[in-house]
């Protein structure tokens, strides 16, 4: 049994592009970051992690059947931008593939595009569909881009409103004390 003794609650994935997904009455696609896009059960048991599998990243796409799900993934990499940086970033050059056997939760892989297809399962079904996971909730994404976008006009264009605020007072008292000198000449 490949579950991973981990889980995810509602309250833990709380940014604007986070989600959960239902892809099966007992799967669903975990959102948790960028880099962390993972299947688990609908009770937040997680099955496929990418922190769990050496090089592979988050789910892009999947497919599922009656008795099986796949999942395609990219890589991940090491950045190493300085000494001791642990940060790691997805790698699109590379994919991985998996499959769950839906019976028993058995997650087999990482395989390669030439293994992947090889595999019985997959070489019995032919050409898979793939379905981009994405976020069910359309609107918190673009509410939360809205916030961010307001935020910051207010914290960086306050200097330019200012300096536009003075500009426009000098212009006013430069033009009043023009037409002031134009009457009384």
């Amino acid at each position: 049994m490949a579950i991973v003794a981990a889980s995810i609650d509602g309250a833990d994935a709380s940014g604007w592009h986070d989600y959960e997904l239902s892809i099966d009455p007992a799967y669903k696609i975990y959102r948790c970051n960028s880099l962390d896009v993972c299947l688990g059960h609908n009770d937040g048991s997680l099955i496929y992690v990418p922190d769990n599998h050496a090089e592979t990243g988050p789910i892009v796409a999947y497919n599922v059947t009656s008795t099986h799900i796949f999942l395609r993934t990219l890589g991940r990499s090491p950045r190493n931008l300085f000494k001791g940086d642990t940060f790691e970033e997805i790698d699109s050059c590379r994919q991985f593939f998996f499959v769950l056997d839906k019976s028993n939760d058995d997650l087999a892989g990482p395989f390669s595009l030439a293994d992947f297809q090889a595999h019985p399962v997959v070489a019995s079904l032919g050409d898979i569909e793939w379905i981009e996971p994405r976020n069910p909730n359309v609107a918190m994404p673009l509410i939360g881009n809205l916030v961010f976008l307001v935020y910051s006009v207010i914290i960086l264009g306050w200097p330019v409103l200012f300096l536009v605020a003075v500009m426009a007072v000098a212009w006013f008292a430069f033009r009043s004390r023009k037409r002031g000198q134009a009457y009384d000449a």
